[in-house]
């Protein structure tokens, strides 16, 4: 079952948007930037990340149980919409 979901991030702190999904696209409807990070744990946050900006979705796929995903914001704040599945 797929769902989408809305979330505010801000720069200071990652925040978890996905657990358990095998495929997650992460979008802005604004003009803001964001980073995505995938691991075990929430990262540092000088963790390495995929950049996502209006138009230039990410999308993951192939992700497995123990995958989680977190985004935070390029500049606070910024609102991502989440499609997991």
């Amino acid at each position: 079952m797929s769902e989408t979901i809305d979330f505010s991030v801000t720069s200071d702190g990652w925040t978890e948007v996905a657990s358990g999904s095998e495929f997650v696209t992460v979008a802005t409807n604004g003009r803001e930037r964001f980073a995505v990070h995938v691991g075990s744990a929430a990262p540092a946050l000088t963790a390495p990340f995929l950049e996502g900006a209006p138009c230039e979705p990410v999308s993951l796929t192939g992700l497995v149980a123990s995958d989680k995903v977190y985004v935070r914001a390029a500049t606070s704040p910024a609102r991502v919409v989440v499609l997991r599945s």
